[in-house]
């Protein structure tokens, strides 16, 4: 949703596979404005993450970024991590000794690293 304005019909020509006749199709919405600027960033964002992931992705991509976004949710996938009672002292537990025991990091040194 950052991409500038102006800079759209550029992005719709490199980024989305599209034949000419249709990047123009778009662009002149934009142009005449027919297609308001971020419908056309939702449609180039669809775009682009069906021709990466296939077809139907861009779809739920938006859904879980209207989700999160809009109606201000938790994502969807987040992971969840089970720390166990010698993995804490006192209820509290390092930093490091953290990220090592949820696998973010290999070691405690990494860390602090």
């Amino acid at each position: 949703m950052s991409i500038p304005d102006e800079l759209m019909p550029r992005y719709f020509q490199l980024t989305t596979g599209w034949h000419p006749d249709r990047v123009e199709e778009v662009t002149g919405a934009l142009r005449t404005r027919e297609l308001r600027p971020v419908d056309a960033k939702r449609l180039l964002a669809r775009t682009i993450v069906d021709l990466y992931h296939g077809p139907g992705a861009g779809e739920a991509a938006e859904a879980e970024f209207d989700r999160v976004f809009k109606a201000h949710d938790v994502p969807s996938d987040v992971p969840e991590f089970v720390l166990h009672e010698g993995d804490a002292e006192d209820g509290r537990i390092e930093l490091a000794r953290l990220l090592n025991a949820v696998g973010l990091v290999n070691s405690n040194r990494e860390e602090k690293g």
